[in-house]
């Protein structure tokens, strides 16, 4: 594992990071690690195979059930007068 060292750093940074940290439950360097992972992208493949095992979870549970297509939820939406969610926005 690499050590990186970091100099002058505004005591306003430290402070905020240190309030993260407390409020993450880690220490200063656990804070600053994960933020570097989350920056770096490392954990994106951990994601990913999370995303995937709980999808093929579904799948397995759900499979067999019949599942109604999303375009009959969203027609009885707009029937009911919901707008779209585009139209909120505009």
């Amino acid at each position: 594992m690499a050590t990186i060292n970091l100099e002058n750093i505004d005591d306003k940074v430290v402070e905020g990071l240190e309030k993260r940290a407390r409020m993450n439950n880690r220490t200063l360097e656990g804070e600053i690690e994960a933020i570097l992972e989350r920056a770096s992208g490392a954990d994106y493949e951990r994601k990913r195979k999370r995303f995937l095992a709980i999808s093929d979870e579904l799948r397995k549970t759900t499979k067999g059930t019949y599942q109604e297509p999303s375009e009959i939820f969203i027609s009885r939406d707009r029937e009911l007068g919901h707008p779209r969610e585009w139209e909120e926005w505009s």
